[in-house]
């Protein structure tokens, strides 16, 4: 698939550029001190969800008022097509002085594709229920803005990693430059081997590395888990997710199941071949990779653990 071809909008997108329109030309005009280049922690897009966390410690709030003052907006840069926005309606923060958080149980419906925001003092964290591209391939660069309060406060980072299957999974994005909006993003360099393409994974499964991914239900197998949709348990659980696999490669299956997951890699987890999964306990559901024993699609977790499993 061509750049040009992958950079087709979503439709919703489209629709709702009247409004962040608004945004953006308050925002063109506040190139300031508040313009803050910030490194990125993680920054994960698909065709139907996005993910951007920032822990840089740097991240400042001073002057922003996002419930009282202007709506807020988060802009994607590609270089190959306009930057795509999405607005943050103030209606839906809350918060004040060093913590506001923003909230849509409706996304990618009602006000805004953005589910949920939150911003304090050293975070940042923004998850949408609607890509801002139909597609992705090949080496990509994103620049990333989200404007406070207006552009009160504006937080720019640069992601730049190799787009696989339609999506973008990239840890540890640049501090990036707050240009004025519409100025041209450097472009990723081709690359000479061509990016396999696949097909999407049918009953809401995700693709990744070339496999389809689905999370099980507690203490299930992997075996179980597939044959529920008719299909077997493919190698990809054990060679690309589990011990046959990376810490990173299970980190971005788990990233691409649940968007706003927190990875706390390898761990000595005995219970027995499960590889890639997710623990829930009372204090959160961490994702994790059991290393301890060679990962098996046969074998049962826990009932506090749900296995990635990738299914053909």
């Amino acid at each position: 698939m061509t750049r040009s071809a992958r950079g087709t909008l979503i439709g919703r997108a489209v629709a709702q550029r009247t409004l962040v329109g608004l945004v953006l030309l308050v925002t063109a005009g506040s190139a300031t001190a508040s313009d803050q280049g910030i490194t990125g922690k993680k920054l994960l897009l698909t065709p139907s969800k996005f993910m951007l966390i920032s822990r840089d410690p740097s991240i400042d709030l001073t002057g922003s008022d996002p419930v009282g003052g202007s709506d807020s907006s988060i802009t994607f840069d590609d270089g190959v097509i306009e930057p795509v926005p999405f607005v943050l309606p103030k209606p839906l923060w809350s918060g004040a002085s060093t913590l506001f958080k923003f909230k849509n149980p409706d996304a990618p419906d009602g006000m805004s594709q953005v589910k949920v925001a939150k911003i304090k003092p050293g975070l940042l964290k923004v998850v949408g229920k609607l890509g801002p591209y139909a597609s992705l391939s090949g080496p990509t660069a994103v620049d990333v803005v989200v404007s406070l309060d207006g552009g009160t406060n504006r937080y720019c980072m640069t992601f730049a990693g190799t787009a696989s299957a339609g999506k973008l999974f990239v840890k540890d994005g640049a501090a990036g430059t707050c240009r004025p909006p519409g100025t041209p993003v450097a472009t990723a360099t081709a690359s000479a081997t061509p990016t396999a393409t696949y097909p999407p994974c049918p009953s809401s499964g995700e693709s990744v590395g070339g496999f389809c991914w689905y999370l099980g239900e507690f203490g299930a197998s992997c075996d179980a888990t597939c044959a529920g949709l008719g299909k077997t348990c493919s190698a990809g659980t054990v060679t690309y997710a589990g011990t046959g696999g990376t810490s990173a490669q299970c980190d971005a299956v788990l990233s691409a199941l649940i968007p706003d997951l927190a990875f706390v890699g390898d761990q000595t987890c005995g219970t027995g071949g499960i590889g890639c999964a997710i623990l829930f306990i009372e204090l959160g559901k961490p994702g994790l990779r059991c290393s301890d024993t060679p990962t098996d699609c046969a074998a049962m977790s826990f009932e506090t653990f749900s296995r990635a499993c990738a299914c053909q």
